[in-house]
């Protein structure tokens, strides 16, 4: 569905037309992604859940190197191609390759435990036993207002949402990342060339910070304010020099810099499983509803304090 909403935005005729398909886009992926931490959570434990999560968040880093080489090759080669501009073929390139993932992912993603047929009644009792070892309650009950209500009042629900978020927000720098560049004077096409080492930098940190923290046993809490304090430092860096009037080169190593933080919401997310481990429900709402307000609240503050017109300062003062 994600895959073939993507292919179509190249019709869209009017505003009305596009903010449809958006919606119809956002519903298809809104439910990827806690989907997917939900489902690391119910296979593997606390001493491996931190690497394994952080391949998958480094997907995303590796589809940003992926996505700006070929971003930068299609507006080099396919602009007017069957009289249809490059931006066009980006959309419609990117969502085939999505509709056949999505395809590939239906036949070889697991289900649980007890439905995944690829799994023998051995290995699916191995499976189960690893995760209950560890406090990890893997069977589904019926869900009810009351598992929503107390979710709703733990402490920990609200202080990853808080800090999923800021987390979030650290992130507009790179997003921005190519706009900056080409407001600096380089071409388009070399500014989406760029992000391709600075997500494979990123991919490679977000694996690392998920290896050592299974190899200390578990350890979110320091490598998350290690990596967060990390990232406000080399923010205020780029907010003081210069007034926020950067050189290249400083542009370039904050780039580098801040990227470690991309899949830190992911990292999050793991911490977020291992709290409410003993509660199969409870765990799926608190992944979903803390993934649905850092969308919600970075969507909202994108929009409003990374004004393309104020690029490539983006200041304020």
């Amino acid at each position: 569905m994600w895959g073939i909403v993507v292919c179509l935005m190249p019709a869209v005729r009017d505003y009305k037309e596009f903010w449809a398909l958006r919606f119809i886009l956002g519903l298809s992926q809104s439910c990827f992604y806690p989907g997917m931490i939900f489902l690391f959570g119910s296979w593997y434990t606390k001493v491996e859940l931190g690497t394994r999560i952080m391949i998958f968040g480094a997907g995303n880093e590796l589809s940003g190197a992926v996505g700006g080489l070929i971003s930068g090759l299609i507006a080099d080669t396919m602009d007017g191609v069957a009289g249809l501009r490059s931006w066009k073929w980006l959309f419609i390139i990117e969502g085939l390759l999505a509709v056949v993932l999505g395809l590939v992912g239906y036949v070889l993603l697991p289900d649980f435990f007890h439905n995944t047929t690829w799994l023998t009644q051995e290995e699916q009792t191995l499976a189960k036993s690893r995760v209950q070892n560890q406090g990890v309650n893997v069977i589904s009950t019926v869900y009810s207002w009351k598992t929503v209500t107390n979710t709703l009042a733990t402490p920990y629900l609200w202080l990853m949402v808080i800090n999923v978020t800021l987390v979030g927000l650290s992130q507009n720098y790179l997003r921005n990342l190519v706009i900056i560049l080409r407001d600096l004077g380089f071409p388009v096409s070399f500014c989406n060339y760029m992000l391709t080492p600075v997500y494979l930098f990123s991919a490679l940190a977000a694996i690392f910070i998920g290896w050592s923290s299974d190899k200390k046993e578990g350890d979110r809490a320091f490598h998350i304010a290690s990596v967060q304090l990390w990232i406000g430092t080399w923010y205020m860096i780029l907010g003081v020099v210069n007034g926020g009037n950067n050189p290249v080169m400083l542009v370039f190593i904050g780039a580098y810099a801040i990227s470690i933080n991309t899949s830190m919401g992911t990292f999050c997310m793991a911490w977020l499983n291992e709290f409410y481990e003993a509660d199969h429900n409870a765990r799926s709402f608190g992944i979903a509803f803390v993934n649905s307000i850092r969308q919600i609240t970075g969507s909202l503050v994108n929009v409003k304090a990374w004004i393309v017109s104020d690029s490539p300062e983006f200041c304020k003062f």
